[in-house]
Parts: structure tokens; C-alpha cells; sequence
């Protein structure tokens, strides 16, 4: 049976592939999720409960972790990966939170890395737009010489 976690090969190298271009994000994706984690009622009472907000140093160490957990999934590495995911899967059963919220992750961590990878491209293309400009202009400017 095929899961979200089992991988082909060239799945695992087009995630790595995509490492260099995410790895920049992973602080911006930890503050966002953050604030999408507490923007859910359910699990903001959980981690008030825990106290992991009152304490520094606990907040920065989950926000860390989140920031792991995000080049984690760019790592390339099937076992780490899966680790993060059953990590996250037994904190979400273990504190009784509804599984919508796992559904709700992973669609956070897909619409991210879609928003960035625009970005990216969409400078590449401008870029690559630009020096076909430049050519095209240039191969002109040539042809009108000869």
C-alpha cells in the first residue's frame, strides 16, 4: 500500500534538488507556521497548556525543531523524513489533536514551497527574459551590420 511517506528515488533527488533554492526560508516558514499552529484554537490551548510560550528558551527550541523539520524535507533523505512525519503523527495522537490539523500541515508546507519556488522562478524567467532581450537585440544589431 502506497502512503504519503513512500518515496521513489526520484523523488527524494527532485526534493534535494529544491534544498538549495528552500534552505534560505526555513526561519520565515517556522514563524509562519508557528502562527498558523496558534491560530487554531484547539492546538493554540495546547501549547499554552505546555507553557512552551512562556519560556524562551522552549520557544526557541520549537521553533528550531520546526526549522529542522523543514530542511528535513528537502534533505533527500527517506529516513528522516519519515522520522519527522511519525514524530509529528504520535505528538498529534498523543495530545488528541483532530487530525485536520496534520491535513492543515501538510497543506501549509505544500502552499510555502510553491509561494517560494514561484518566487524563485519567476526571477530566474525575468532574468533569462532579459538576456534573450539583450540577444535578440544584439543578433539585430549584428544582422544591420553586415
Amino acid at each position: 500500500m502506497n502512503t504519503l511517506l513512500d518515496f521513489k528515488e526520484e523523488d527524494l533527488i527532485l526534493l534535494s534538488k529544491f534544498h538549495d533554492i528552500l534552505k534560505n526560508y526555513s526561519e520565515e516558514f517556522s514563524n509562519r507556521l508557528v502562527e498558523v499552529i496558534l491560530s487554531k484554537e484547539e492546538t493554540r490551548k495546547l501549547i499554552e497548556e505546555s507553557g512552551v510560550l512562556k519560556d524562551d528558551e522552549r520557544a526557541k527550541s520549537l521553533i528550531s525543531k520546526v526549522s529542522e523539520f523543514y530542511l528535513s524535507i528537502f534533505s533527500g533523505n527517506r529516513e528522516e523524513i519519515k522520522e519527522w512525519f511519525s514524530r509529528i503523527a504520535k505528538t498529534h495522537f498523543k495530545n488528541l489533536i483532530p487530525p485536520e490539523y496534520v491535513i492543515s500541515l501538510s497543506s501549509f508546507i505544500v502552499d510555502f514551497t510553491i509561494e517560494k519556488l514561484i518566487i524563485f522562478y519567476k526571477s530566474l524567467i525575468k532574468i533569462l527574459g532579459i538576456r534573450r532581450d539583450l540577444l535578440i537585440k544584439l543578433a539585430k544589431y549584428g544582422a544591420e551590420k553586415l
